[in-house]
């Protein structure tokens, strides 16, 4: 997920899969966290 675009077909495809499997009778757990980009704090990042 990005930061800039909550809301969006995709988040409620997400919501809708995660209901579906809540429906089964799992319990379900989301870990939501956010990150910067290294490019951002001056990090150069090489492959």
């Amino acid at each position: 997920m990005q930061d800039r675009y909550a809301g969006d077909v995709g988040d409620f495809g997400k919501l809708g899969m995660l209901r579906k499997i809540e429906n089964t009778g799992l319990k379900i757990g989301v870990n939501w966290y956010l990150t910067y980009k290294p490019e951002e704090h001056g990090i150069v990042v090489r492959l």
